[in-house]
């Protein structure tokens, strides 16, 4: 009995181009982020809102210029007022986990630590910093915190 082993060979086939062609659409997705990342960026805005909504409950303007710059090395820096700023957690590594999540690694008290955002980009000027905020209790409400920044 003879065995025909084309569509099987078809099917594999298939399935690898598919499995390639996967990760290489996320890789590119990832590498955009990640380039829409790099570069200078000037806080606006830090406002609390109501959790499960877009409802602003208090509005922070910033009140001072701070500049983060991400470097395409995987660092960052502060710059608070033209100045560096030298508090450890405003310094340190960042790298991209997802198209959208990144981890930042800094040292606190000589510890290290790491932070896990999630980064919404608003076209390539605007982002959208945290927005995976936990909802945290303040004065009876449940609100989650993330910051506007605009690229420079």
């Amino acid at each position: 009995m003879k065995m025909n082993f084309l569509p099987m060979r078809l099917f594999v086939s298939i399935l690898l181009i598919t499995m390639s062609c996967s990760d290489d659409v996320e890789l590119e997705a990832k590498n955009m982020t990640q380039e829409l990342l790099i570069g200078e960026w000037l806080v606006l805005t830090e406002h609390d809102y109501f959790c499960n909504s877009e409802t602003i409950a208090n509005e922070r303007f910033a009140e001072n210029d701070l500049i983060v710059r991400y470097n395409e090395d995987g660092t960052y820096e502060s710059f608070l007022d033209g100045q560096p700023w030298e508090a450890e957690d405003q310094n340190g590594t960042w790298e991209s986990t997802s198209n959208d999540s990144y981890r930042l690694f800094y040292t606190v008290n000589g510890s290290s630590r790491s932070e896990d955002v999630v980064i919404d980009f608003v076209g390539n000027e605007t982002m959208n910093f945290g927005i995976n905020s936990p909802c945290f209790m303040s004065n009876g409400e449940d609100l989650y915190t993330f910051s506007t920044w605009t690229r420079q």
